[in-house]
């Protein structure tokens, strides 16, 4: 198999940190027969040799090559530095495109590879369209901004989804490829995280060394690294590397001087000196910030590398890698406390920190879903409302297998939370809401209990007793089988399904409600019930349209338009 790669960013130079992931993807790839040609724009000044076994590298002059408009900064960073860059940015992508189209003419390829969206994905899109090729674009983060910013304009959702129709979207995290659906509903985009190989953490004891890996620049934030650390007690880290380059070298080794803990500069560094950081280091810290035009770092590789090797990952609150961090790894072990310790994050709502303690059950696979064994940590989240009489029904007969049954008392009236109480499982966490938080509302809070205390997989069954748990095993069934990511049950679309009970895979959303709340006091009214009213005015019955505080009459409404309140169909 022959492929075209276009990128705006190669390691051009020994020692460059620019699209190394792209390279070393590549380089892994070429193990299996595939063979590359890449066509990268040229950076400033003469450049050796790129070409190795498999990869052959065709460097494209343009007339921004002298003012670095890529290659150095990366072409977000450059652009927004300096807005007059942006002149130089057409004459970019024609010399991409004449060099490209003259490859695809010159040689027979099975495929076009396009890395980042833009600008690349948009020449290669019609490159492949008029050589009748197949056409794959992988996003990486900072194209995704670009894209969304551009779905503001009228009409541009239009042009792009025109332009990519017969292109195969893919995106390296799930965040980044749901940002993608939303800017082009109706595409499918697939998730394919990059390989990194796995390894032992191999962590120094005594006080914890905390390891950064990237570019030096704004959005990398390895200057917020400095800083946290420099709010610590000397003695409290045993190091802080900084292994990297950019725009910020000289600030950060300024501001290190007057840090209480030893502060490394190793450069750039990759293979096995990469390998050995990673696995003596206490933990990789990401702290890469949202920038003023709201440009975002994306899935950094080496949070996937800090991850397969088992050293854990403190990110910040909005960086993508937070998604892979309970996706890849599993949580407590040797290490992690002391992690938690030196960043600050030891709160509830701080960075998780995975823990290198034990291989992890959930890791990212090439197809771009998570693998969960039936024998892992599975968690059954229950929202619960004034359900008493049948959340006992529902604990007593909840399978063995289970880890975890994360109850989630929502602002109960009844007995609830006596029962939770009284109720003796080791199994059980029991949460109570403030409150009335509603069964979505429930969900999510039971959705994060579970992930903080290290579940695998979590599964939501109602506290009425309605759902069968012999339908358990077929809902983990393709989480385990690498098929899905998330299952929903659907009770409409099974014969029996319709006369029986509902399974474990119906939600609130799936089930047709029996009955409805006031708006103003929360009380439940059967549709049956007799044409009275709540204390508050709101009608007891779907059959009363009329709302008696406002005397709205509108018997198309469901809530009355005048004050709020509800007022339901005749």
């Amino acid at each position: 198999m022959k492929a075209l790669v276009l990128t705006t960013s190669w390691p051009v130079r020994a020692g460059a940190m620019s699209g190394s992931f792209v390279r070393d993807l590549l380089r892994g790839l070429t193990a299996h027969g595939v063979e590359f040609e890449v066509v990268t724009p040229a950076p400033r000044g003469p450049v050796e040799d790129l070409d190795e076994p498999g990869i052959r590298v065709h460097v494209v002059p343009h007339p921004g090559a002298g003012a670095r408009l890529v290659h150095g900064r990366g072409l977000p960073e450059t652009l927004a530095a300096a807005p007059w860059t942006w002149t130089l940015v057409p004459p970019l992508l024609a010399a991409l495109g004449r060099a490209a189209t003259m490859r695809v003419r010159e040689r027979r390829f099975d495929l076009v590879w396009s890395h980042w969206l833009l600008p690349s994905g948009w020449i290669g899109a019609g490159i492949a369209r008029t050589a009748g090729l197949p056409h794959r674009i992988t996003a990486h983060g900072s194209d995704i901004h670009s894209i969304e910013r551009l779905a503001r304009i009228p009409g541009m959702r239009t042009v792009m989804a025109r332009a990519w129709r017969s292109s195969a979207l893919s995106a390296t995290s799930h965040t980044a490829g749901g940002r993608i659906a939303r800017v082009l509903p109706g595409r499918r985009v697939a998730v394919c995280p990059l390989p990194a190989a796995p390894g032992t953490a191999r962590p120094e004891p005594g006080p914890p060394a905390l390891l950064f890996l990237g570019r030096f620049e704004p959005i990398k934030g390895p200057d917020l690294l400095l800083e946290a650390s420099a709010t610590l007690a000397a003695g409290d880290l045993a190091r802080v590397t900084l292994a990297g380059s950019g725009s910020l070298d000289d600030r950060l080794r300024g501001r290190a001087r007057h840090i209480p803990h030893p502060v490394e500069f190793p450069g750039v560094i990759g293979g096995a000196d990469k390998r050995s950081a990673l696995e003596r280091a206490h933990a990789l810290v990401i702290p890469s910030r949202r920038m003023p035009d709201g440009r975002a770092d994306g899935l950094p590789h080496a949070a996937l590398e800090a991850l397969a090797v088992g050293t854990p990952v403190i990110a910040s609150r909005r960086a993508p890698a937070r998604a892979a961090s309970f996706r890849g790894t599993a949580r407590d072990g040797r290490g992690s406390r002391a992690a938690r310790g030196a960043a600050g994050a030891g709160t509830r709502g701080g960075p998780k920190v995975p823990a290198a303690g034990r291989a992890p059950v959930v890791a990212p696979v090439p197809c771009g879903v998570r693998c969960v064994r039936l024998d892992g940590r599975i968690a059954l989240v229950v929202p619960a409302r004034d359900e008493a009489r049948l959340l006992p029904r529902v604990l007593a007969t909840v399978p063995q297998p289970v880890w975890r049954v994360v109850v989630v008392d929502d602002d109960s009236r009844d007995g609830t939370w006596e029962v939770l109480s009284d109720w003796r499982d080791p199994r059980l966490v029991r949460l109570r809401t403030a409150h009335r938080l509603g069964v979505g509302g429930a969900i999510l809070c039971g959705y994060r209990e579970a992930l903080a205390l290290g579940a695998d997989a979590a599964v939501v069954v109602a506290g009425d007793a309605q759902m069968d748990f012999a339908d358990l095993a077929g809902v983990i069934a393709p989480l385990a089988a690498g098929r899905a990511d998330y299952v929903q049950g659907v009770r409409a679309r099974s014969p029996a399904g319709r006369r029986a009970k509902p399974s474990a895979t119906a939600s609130a959303a799936t089930r047709r409600p029996a009955f409805r709340s006031c708006a103003t006091c929360s009380a439940s009214a059967s549709r049956t019930a007799t044409a009275s009213r709540h204390s508050c005015g709101w009608p007891r019955t779907r059959r009363d349209s009329a709302c008696r505080r406002c005397r709205c009459t509108r018997s198309t409404a469901v809530r009355c338009r005048a004050s709020g309140h509800g007022a339901t169909r005749r």
